[in-house]
């Protein structure tokens, strides 16, 4: 299994309240607070099912876009294979 990492600046957030959501499909880290804290979810936004989803290919997860205060693209070239 191929493993990757990948930097996000704090600056790069785009908050929901200011910025609202990402256009449709786009690859991105979404942030969104729980009871026990800030937590992550790296996937994509679906515009016609106002969510955001990571899909593992037997199944998956949605988040519901109400839910996520920020979010951030991750663009291929962030991407760095860790050997």
């Amino acid at each position: 299994m191929t493993k990757y990492e990948f930097k996000i600046e704090p600056k790069e957030f785009k908050m929901v309240s200011e910025d609202g959501y990402p256009e449709d499909m786009t690859e991105c880290i979404a942030l969104f607070k729980m009871e026990d804290g800030i937590h992550y979810m790296i996937g994509a936004y679906s515009e016609d099912e106002k969510n955001f989803f990571v899909d593992y290919g037997y199944g998956g997860m949605s988040l519901d876009r109400k839910d996520v205060f920020a979010w951030a693209p991750i663009e291929p070239e962030q991407l760095k294979e860790v050997k």
